[in-house]
C-alpha cells in the first residue's frame, strides 16, 4: 500500500498475489523522522528569518553593514530640485551606538524629524 485514501480505500503499488475475499487486519507504519535534518532545517530557517527581519528593520539607514563595523553616519540631504539624496559619512570615533548616530542625524537640517 503506497497511500491511504480514506477509511475504505487505499492506493497500492503492485497487485496482490491472491484475491482478498475476507476483511484483513492491518497496521499503519510511519516513515521514520530524520531528527538531525529537521533540527538543522529549523535552525537555518530561524536564522534566515532573523537576518531578514534585521535587514528590513533598518533599510536605508543600516549602518552596521558594508564592513564599516557600524562607524558610518547615514543621513538625507536636500538637493536643488527639492529631492533628497542619501549621504554616507565614515566616522573617526571607535564606539558609536545607534543613539549617537540618531543624535548626529537629527542635527542635519533636512533630517531632523527622524
Amino acid at each position: 500500500v503506497s497511500i491511504r485514501l480514506s477509511d475504505t480505500s487505499a492506493s497500492i503499488s503492485s497487485a496482490f498475489s491472491q484475491d482478498l475475499k475476507f476483511p484483513q487486519s492491518f497496521q499503519y507504519i510511519k516513515k521514520p523522522k530524520n531528527v538531525q535534518k529537521e533540527k538543522y532545517e529549523k535552525e537555518k530557517k530561524e536564522k534566515m528569518s532573523r537576518e531578514e527581519i534585521e535587514r528590513c528593520a533598518f533599510g536605508t539607514y543600516n549602518s552596521s553593514g558594508g564592513g564599516s563595523g557600524g562607524q558610518e553616519l547615514v543621513y538625507r540631504e536636500r538637493t536643488e530640485q527639492g529631492n533628497y539624496r542619501i549621504r554616507r559619512q565614515v566616522l573617526d570615533k571607535d564606539n558609536v551606538d545607534r543613539t549617537d548616530l540618531l543624535d548626529m542625524r537629527s542635527l542635519k537640517k533636512s533630517d531632523r524629524y527622524c
